[in-house]
């Protein structure tokens, strides 16, 4: 709101065919249209976290072999699937779960063949073809597995990582997010609102990851088929445990239309229980006395003085287990084969003990109104009379003061003087503790009588289950959950500024599976999935503090629920709460037909989500309270000056007075009132509906093209009660609310009408109904490769996801805007109190003073308008157009080579921006056209109304009744991306597994993330030419070499009779980064802005581009300096959005341990992980950005220069892990 400056089967019986396809087709019609008024529904993709086996037999002359019994089975449950191949020889098995397979080929006249070694991906679909000799039906051929890892069927582009590999890389936390770096094709983005606004446990190393070139906010998450990503920040919502994964697979695009709302998928499938009992518990542990002592920190000791120690206490415990088997209740229900549950859960618990804190509180006889202690008098208030020989021409001083005031008797305050609700506030000061550090001293040497340590505690579970039920042949149906309380408390040296931040997901679904025969299938999906976030004060949901100290009309929501912001002069502040939390209610229903029909395979159907978005957030929630000494001074001018320098008394010291004294008395020297209600606060539903058609065509046994369609509806959100306004550029640009009864009045009692137009849709912005999103790709085989190399290609246009949580603040409540807090005017000091604007008293007892009527905020003019965000009124979707073209290469059964290359162009892409901006002034360097207006050249700016070049802002802006710093949350910008991408991957041979991806890339754009992107500035510098800053995205890493690996010394390895216990079981593994470092902007430094009023933050510098052939860089001077500079006043500057370029960066983490197999079923994993092995800052994204502000004393260096290159101190982390599994 008041947003101040600040995205198969052989051939039917007639009719057969027919009478199911209608019935699948009414059950996916039923589903949609019974998800309307049930409000089930959800977004634009049956995401699915199974697979399909698929294949072609031929006899030995090649010729087809239709009807012919497949049987393909999974070896972890025992679940059968048997089929015959159509008349083209061809047979398809769609929605298995991932896991090890095999499959046995019987024909009447041929030997029967079976390939026992096949290892199923999610949403892979492998290919095994059988060549049938003639002879016994009897005897049975083994046929080689030497090419499953290829992708002969579909163009999508992406990785699997499955349990084994995830278990055994060092991940930080046990958080899988972390190893979607790992995929080729992804890079880095440095920053991002998703490290700032979520909240991943244990894992502090989590990056926004920006996959072939997209924003990292359009990937989309899924678990066990459920849409999982939240809306207000794009990040995963439920992460299950590594332990609970059995699979996650991330496609970079290219996938097939059944998948959509995201440029980029993650998809992730939970492990299933097998017929056999299985299980693990472990513990990892981390601590300070596993850490090196921090060097930086002995530095800064050195250089202050200070005893921090080096080595704060801190532990770290993350332990849980997992649980699986076959549903079996002796004498009652034998589930094997049939009934299967899987059950896990972590838990993490951290602690650190921070180095003390210090402060200087007040005594306990201040308290009491005593400062006889206090070195200068305090003068009473009460006493205040007008000095008439005040000079106000000249300087306030002891001789020239405008009051004249009595000292308090003794320096102590009469009890009953004493302001009732400030004693009641006074009562969270901290009690004195250091008796060494007296008033005097603190002033004279900045002693502190104060001190201790804060703590910083985190608190997280997560619980994964899911039930597989196979009801005969025909149907299985599986449930999923997943239940979790992350969080986080920071205590404060200050009551009530310590920070908590918690997270509480849930996801809820089932999946139900059908085959209506061998050529027609249907998967039903029900969904819910929930997040509730809040970053605040460890204070709210507490007890209503402001209140119950005695200030009137305080926050009432408990999100808010502290003190108010105290700043006294002097001594220790405390209080404020400003929350920020939000929730999403994701309801989801999806319904994909399979039928397969000689050559094709079709997949369509229906996929609707009804999403609920509710947030809420207060900035200065508590109100604001400041005190300096004026009214308890002599010289009401010196109130919050210096009492001392150079360890000497200040020549004003002694008439200054006491800010604890004035806040005894309840005289406030600054005060801003809690918003009545909110900064924000809105509830939205929405309806996304998606509809897919896809056909996997295999012409022939070596070519199969991918053709489909996806219509995507975004969610057309909304309130209850069409809350919000529009923005319309018409006519100077004006204001359109959606609810007229809420205009009207504020109209009839003079309103500015630009602000106050009304019959805007409930939606604010039109809704896409015309997001058409074709793909068509292509998969060749070549003859002469002994069906070893695959050939692949394709198209397609994928609509991706952006942040709601800035245009979501258009639809705040409309009863936000009828009150506002009342207005404090800050008193001069020359009064006995604080009055209000009748003169009366308005001490802290007397507040807050009751909100006021908001609608003279329509009255004023649009050049000081306090509403200064709005959505753009052609906002459509974000999407991005991607081709691609590559070639994998079987090497061996276990090793596959991908080289490709691919491209993509994004379109639409969120930003904000200031669309207000004035256009340059005509002359530059007139300090003149700082104003906004022309009346306001008065006073002190008299002179500019005469100044000829003077142009006030309102004067060039696009929008004449809207500020200069309006902006715009649009859609409405361009990337490009280019990329090599190579991939050498090995699965498990001889006990290494290995994943070697290079990228060689190249990514431009003009905005790479909405907010807190480094190195690049928050806005768009020039609005009306925004390409001249055109340049290397935030994520461009031009060279990325990311290897991963695991080993484990085999069992058979060493031949020596009873030693292999000694050898055997040895494991390591690792992830190995290094990539090109990350472009950045060169800033201007800018003192005032001349074109948008409040923005100087986004203006770039001016260079010479001279280059300097003998620069070398330095750790001091990273980049040429002398190139750069401020642009001259009323000018934009000249580079582009990213001249310059970090350091490289990378890591590497890794893992030594060793296994003991106890028996055949049991064994026990004891490793230690180490994170940034080598502890290099070049790890770290935030120390590889210099400082890159022109007017900065440090511009240019890396380190900070009184530390020097111990500022880049960046240790590695140590963890023992023990791991117990049957």
């Amino acid at each position: 709101m008041f947003q101040t400056f600040k995205a198969g089967g052989c051939r039917p019986q007639r009719g057969t065919a027919s009478r199911a396809l209608r019935l699948a087709l009414f059950a996916t019609a039923l589903l949609g249209s019974a998800a309307i008024p049930f409000h089930m529904g959800m977004v634009a993709y049956a995401q699915n976290a199974q697979g399909s086996i698929l294949g072609h037999v031929v006899d030995s002359t090649g010729a087809v072999i239709p009807g012919a019994q497949v049987t393909v089975t999974n070896l972890s449950t025992n679940v059968k699937v048997v089929l015959p191949t159509n008349g083209n020889g061809d047979y398809v098995v769609p929605q298995l779960n991932p896991g090890p397979y095999t499959i046995t080929v019987e024909a009447s006249g041929f030997s029967a063949a079976s390939s026992t070694q096949l290892t199923l991906e999610v949403d892979q679909k492998l290919r095994q073809d059988f060549k049938l000799s003639v002879g016994s039906a009897a005897s049975t051929v083994t046929v080689s597995a030497d090419t499953q890892m290829l992708h002969t069927d579909d163009t999508t582009i992406g990785q699997v990582m499955d349990d084994k590999l995830i278990q055994a890389l060092p991940v930080n936390g046990r958080d899988f997010t972390n190893l979607m770096l790992t995929n080729v094709g992804t890079n880095i983005t440095p920053g991002g609102s998703g490290t700032d606004w979520s909240f991943h446990g244990l894992n502090n190393t989590y990056m926004e990851v920006s996959a072939d070139g997209a924003q990292a906010q359009t990937t989309s998450y899924s678990v066990d088929g459920i849409y999982d990503a939240d809306f207000f920040f794009s990040v995963p919502i439920n992460i299950p445990n590594e332990l609970s994964v059995q699979e996650f697979k991330m496609m970079n695009g290219m996938y097939g239309a059944q998948y959509g709302s995201g440029v980029s998928q993650v998809n992730v499938a939970i492990k299933s229980g097998t017929n056999q009992l299985h299980g693990a518990a472990y513990e990892a542990l981390e601590a300070n006395w596993l850490e090196p002592d921090n060097a930086y920190q002995a530095a800064e000791n050195a250089a202050t003085g200070s005893t921090s120690s080096t080595s704060p206490d801190f532990h770290q415990h993350q332990f849980g287990g997992t649980l699986s088997g076959p549903l079996v209740i002796p004498h009652v229900y034998d589930g094997r084969n049939k009934t299967f549950w899987f059950g896990s859960y972590d838990q993490g618990l951290y602690t650190k003990v921070n180095s003390p804190s210090t402060d200087f509180v007040p005594t306990a006889a201040e308290l009491s109104g005593d400062f006889s202690a206090y070195p200068f008098p305090i003068y009473d208030p009460e006493t205040t009379v007008t000095n008439t020989a005040y000079n106000s021409s000249a300087a306030q001083s002891p001789t020239n003061s405008p009051v004249i005031r009595k000292q308090f008797a003794n320096n102590q305050i009469p009890a009953n003087r004493i302001d009732a609700v400030s004693a009641a506030i006074a009562k969270y000061f901290d009690a004195e503790n250091i008796s060494s550090c007296s008033e005097s001293s603190h002033i004279l040497s900045g002693c502190d009588n104060y001190s201790a340590n804060t703590k910083t505690t985190k608190n997280t579970g997560v619980g994964t289950a899911r039930i597989d039920q196979y009801i005969g042949a025909d149907d299985h149906v599986f449930l999923t959950a997943n239940v979790g309380n992350l969080s986080q408390t920071s205590t404060s040296i200050r009551f009530g500024q310590g920070g908590q931040v918690y997270t509480r997901p849930k996801l809820f679904g089932g999946t139900w599976n059908h085959t209506f025969n061998s050529n027609l299938m249907n998967q039903a999906t029900l969904g819910y999935s929930r997040d509730h976030f809040l970053s605040g004060t460890n204070t709210a949901y507490g007890a209503n503090l402001s209140e119950d100290v005695g200030l009137a009309n305080t926050a009432s929501n408990p999100a808010t629920y502290d003190l108010p912001t105290m700043s006294v002069f002097n001594y220790q502040g405390f209080g404020g709460g400003e929350p920020t939390t939000y929730a999403d209610n994701i309801y989801q229903g999806v319904d994909t037909v399979t039928w397969l029909h000689g050559r094709h395979t079709f997949n369509f159907g229906v996929d609707y989500r009804r999403v609920q978005l509710y947030e809420f957030d207060n900035y200065d929630g508590t109100g604001s309270l400041t005190f300096n000494g004026e009214f308890t001074s002599a010289v009401p001018g010196y109130a919050g000056d210096a009492l001392a320098s150079s360890g000497a008394y200040s020549s004003t010291a002694a008439y200054q007075g006491n800010a604890l004294a004035d806040m005894l008395l309840g005289d406030w020297s600054g005060a801003s009132g809690p918003p009545p209600i909110a900064t924000d606060d809105y509830i939205l539903w929405g309806n996304n509906w998606n509809l897919f058609f896809q056909d996997d065509w295999r012409v022939s046994d070596r070519l199969t093209l991918n053709a489909g369609l996806r219509w995507e509806r975004p969610a057309d959100f909304h309130t209850a009660h069409n809350d919000g306004y529009a923005f319309s550029p018409s006519n100077g640009g004006q204001f359109v609310w959606a609810n007229c009864s809420f205009t009207e009045p504020i109209l009839a009692a003079g309103g500015n009408s630009n602000f106050l137009q009304c019959g805007a849709s409930s939606t604010l912005v039109p809704v896409d109904n015309k997001d058409f999103a074709p793909r068509i790709g292509f998969s060749y085989r070549p003859a002469g490769a002994k069906e070893k190399l695959v050939v692949r290609g394709g198209f397609g246009i994928f609509y991706g996801t952006y942040n709601r949580y800035y245009d979501g603040s258009q639809y705040d409540k409309d009863e936000l805007y009828n009150e506002t807090a009342a207005t404090y005017t800050s008193p001069t000091g020359t009064e006995e109190y604080p009055t209000n604007a009748s003169g009366q008293s308005l001490v802290v007892s007397k507040l807050w003073s009751a909100p006021l009527n908001a609608d003279s905020l329509f009255e004023t003019n649009g050049w000081e308008f306090p509403f200064n965000q709005v959505n753009w009124p052609k906002n459509h979707t974000p999407y991005d157009e991607q081709w691609s073209f590559d070639t994998e290469y079987q090497l061996t059964s276990s090793l596959m080579l991908d080289i490709g290359y691919v491209g993509d162009h994004g379109l639409r892409q969120p930003s904000q921006d200031i669309i207000g901006a004035a256009a340059p002034p005509k002359v530059a360097g007139d300090s003149c056209n700082n104003l906004v207006d022309a009346s306001l050249a008065t006073g002190s700016n008299a002179y500019c109304a005469s100044d000829s070049n003077f142009q006030p802002m309102d004067e060039r802006t696009p929008y004449a009744n809207m500020p200069p710093y309006l902006y715009a949350n649009i859609n409405g910008f361009q990337s490009t991306y280019n990329a090599l991408q190579v991939q050498l991957i090995e699965r498990m041979i001889h006990g290494l597994t290995y994943h070697v991806n290079y990228t060689y890339s190249k990514t431009m754009d003009l905005t790479s993330g909405i907010n807190l992107v480094n190195g690049e500035q928050a806005q768009i510098q020039n609005p009306q030419h925004p390409y001249q800053e055109y340049g290397l995205a935030a994520s461009d890493e031009t060279h990325r070499l990311v290897a991963t690996y695991a080993y484990e010394v085999p069992k058979d390895l060493i031949h020596i009779a009873h030693m292999n216990w000694l050898f055997a079981g040895w494991t390591t593994s690792g992830i190995y980064q290094l990539s090109s470092g990350f472009p950045f902007s060169i800033l201007g430094g800018v003192g005032s802005d001349q074109m948008a009023e409040d923005y100087t933050g986004r203006f770039l510098a001016n260079s010479t581009y001279a280059k300097n052939a003998s620069f070398k860089s330095t750790l001091g001077q990273a980049f040429n300096t002398s190139m750069y500079s401020t642009p001259e006043l009323g000018r934009y500057g000249n580079t582009n959005k990213s001249p310059e370029r970090t350091p490289y960066f990378t890591n590497f983490d890794a893992s030594f341990g060793k296994t003991t197999h106890i028996g055949e079923r049991q064994a026990l994993l004891i490793r230690i992980e180490d994170f940034n092995l080598g502890s290099t800052w070049h790890s770290s994204t935030s120390l590889l950005f210099p400082d890159s502000t022109v007017t900065d004393t440090n511009f240019g260096s890396l380190i900070n220069k009184t530390y020097g290159n111990v500022s880049l101190w960046n240790p590695h982390t140590l963890q023992l892990t023990a791991q117990y599994s049957f």
